[in-house]
């Protein structure tokens, strides 16, 4: 469901040297039709640039919940078996599931915090477990079962393992849309696809949280790209980020905070 982003520069790599930072953007245009703030123009120290064929870097960019999988704390309510949770990734094929975990995470490490059962219908522990999360959190599911080798026909024991987002039944909008602002990033962080190199380069994350308000708040570097002078640019973007945000809603209508990663750099978890 992530949309990745790819930009390319005009040829002329030492036009970069000479501004020094984003000379604006075109101004983009959100679902009300309001013009967006465009992203404003940055000195920046790159330190020592390295041009080997004039070619940018491809930069990648996306805004997301942390995993791609996502369910509500409904769909959690009402989940009966694993499947239930993942339907889209853990399908009633006929496979037979062995030991099914599931453990929730503190960012991207796993914690103590796990219940394990034995094939796909949740016993009680783990029925609480998912009850209990609340939105934005994240856990793992491990899937131990059969799966059968499309070459060879042989049928052997598989290991699956979705990370899932808790998300809000009704989640946060921007009025700008999710292409705008990683666009407006985009054009705000347009010196640096000639300047960072590939072996260098990582995959950045900016989490930051929508409040019942629609507020941004929390904005946090959580994962560096490998680039001070990037992962700080990037940062006082979020900060400025055009367009309002609705807030995200629960089943019953009432405004709950739900919180977002801004990736950046190269692909990854």
């Amino acid at each position: 469901m992530k949309a990745n982003i790819t930009f390319t520069l005009p040829a002329l790599a030492a036009l970069v040297l000479s501004t020094v930072g984003c000379n604006g953007q075109p101004k983009t245009e959100p679902f009300d039709g309001t013009p967006t703030t465009q992203a404003a123009a940055v000195p920046m120290d790159l330190g020592v640039i390295t041009f080997l064929d004039g070619t940018p870097m491809e930069i990648i960019y996306d805004l997301d919940s942390r995993f791609l999988l996502t369910v509500t704390k409904e769909q959690l309510r009402t989940a009966r078996t694993v499947q239930d949770v993942v339907p889209e990734y853990l399908k009633e094929d006929g496979s037979t599931y062995s030991t099914v975990s599931i453990r929730v995470l503190d960012g991207d490490k796993d914690t103590e915090v796990v219940e394990v059962g034995e094939g796909p219908i949740l016993n009680p522990a783990q029925q609480a477990l998912l009850r209990s999360l609340d939105y934005s959190s994240n856990f793992v599911i491990r899937a131990k079962f059969t799966g059968t080798d499309n070459a060879s026909g042989t049928t052997g024991w598989e290991l699956a393992t979705p990370y899932v987002t808790v998300v809000p039944e009704q989640e946060a909008v921007n009025s700008a849309g999710r292409e705008a602002l990683m666009a407006y990033v985009k054009q705000g962080t347009s010196a640096f696809p000639y300047i960072v190199d590939a072996k260098k380069l990582r995959s950045g994350k900016i989490t930051f949280t929508v409040d019942r308000t629609g507020t941004v708040s929390n904005v946090r570097l959580t994962s560096s790209a490998g680039y001070p002078a990037l992962d700080a640019r990037v940062m006082e973007l979020m900060n400025t980020l055009p367009g309002t945000w609705a807030p995200a809603t629960n089943a019953k209508g009432e405004r709950v905070d739900q919180e977002f990663v801004f990736s950046f750099g190269t692909v990854g978890c």
